[in-house]
């Protein structure tokens, strides 16, 4: 049994599976005092509410306090927020 969920591995071949990068909030909205560029400028507070009505992708919860998202289904949002 792995330790990262099902959901993060992602078929490459029939004989390799990569595992998805994650990204943590703080990585997708920025944060000023780490010195982390946003990739989507946004608030902490309309980050979530787009995750609750389900304009942003959905987290991946790692444990109780950690919540992560692919990184794939980040840039797929900010491609297809550029069209």
């Amino acid at each position: 049994m792995s330790r990262f969920p099902s959901s993060l591995y992602m078929p490459l071949t029939r004989e390799r599976t990569i595992i998805a990068k994650l990204l943590r909030l703080k990585d997708i909205i920025g944060d000023k005092k780490e010195g982390i560029a946003p990739r989507i400028p946004i608030g902490k507070s309309s980050w979530w509410n787009g995750v609750r009505i389900g304009k942003f992708p959905q987290p991946i919860k790692l444990g109780s306090r950690t919540t992560c998202w692919r990184e794939s289904d980040i840039d797929a949002l900010i491609a297809g927020a550029s069209q």
